[in-house]
């Protein structure tokens, strides 16, 4: 599975943000789109998952048997500010996202120990909670969803939330196109097989053992 991104450009107003950029993006590589704040990766993930228009280039899927224009539903997005039903306790979310999705599963708590939400924190409303547990519940929407391709922005990498994400990334990697945006490319090469930078609106990348 590929994800072919071709000649994107982006523009708001007179500033160009994404300019003619190109790249590939295959299952079973992690990727780290990395850069200064203010470059334009967050315009970028958004782009990509039709949730920002591009103002030109063009954006495919190769299954392997065949080009196909992307759809939202191929995504599974992880922002940096979750948006998520602050009414209903982790359990409750985790269980309505299993009756949507995976029927045939019944283990709500398999999944909230996965995220790392202890026991006393299952059944406390998800308004309660912060950024860094409402990240990890995205996390548990994605293994429950599955989509082609997971997008994960401005990730905390510090601490239990980068432990978090590397055991996701270790269940997600193999079946899927994982992209991950942050400005600590440091940290994030820790994680990904490939950095790929933002500057000037283009995209350059390549393996982290050829970075080194």
């Amino acid at each position: 599975m590929r994800l072919i991104v071709r000649d994107l450009r982006k523009k708001f107003d007179d500033i160009t943000v994404i300019d003619r950029a190109g790249y590939d993006f295959e299952s079973g590589v992690v990727y780290g789109i990395t850069g200064s704040r203010g470059s334009g990766r967050t315009t970028l993930l958004k782009c990509l998952c039709t949730e920002c228009a591009p103002d030109g280039g063009f954006i495919r899927l190769d299954t392997g048997n065949g080009y196909y224009k992307i759809d939202y539903m191929d995504f599974g997005l992880v922002y940096d500010k979750p948006v998520l039903p602050e009414m209903l306790t982790a359990r409750q979310y985790v269980e309505y996202m299993i009756s949507m999705h995976a029927p045939q599963e019944h283990n709500a708590a398999k999944y909230l120990e996965i995220a790392g939400i202890s026991r006393g924190r299952t059944d406390e409303y998800i308004g309660s909670f912060s950024d860094d547990e409402k990240q990890r519940l995205q996390f548990i929407s994605i293994l429950i969803t599955e989509p082609v391709v997971v997008l994960i922005d401005e990730p905390n990498l510090d601490g239990k939330m980068y432990n978090t994400l590397k055991d996701f990334i270790a269940r997600m990697k193999d079946k899927h196109i994982i992209i991950i945006s942050s400005d600590n490319y440091k940290k994030l090469d820790t994680l990904v097989d490939e950095l790929v930078w933002l500057k000037d609106g283009i995209l350059t990348g390549g393996l982290i053992q050829e970075k080194r």
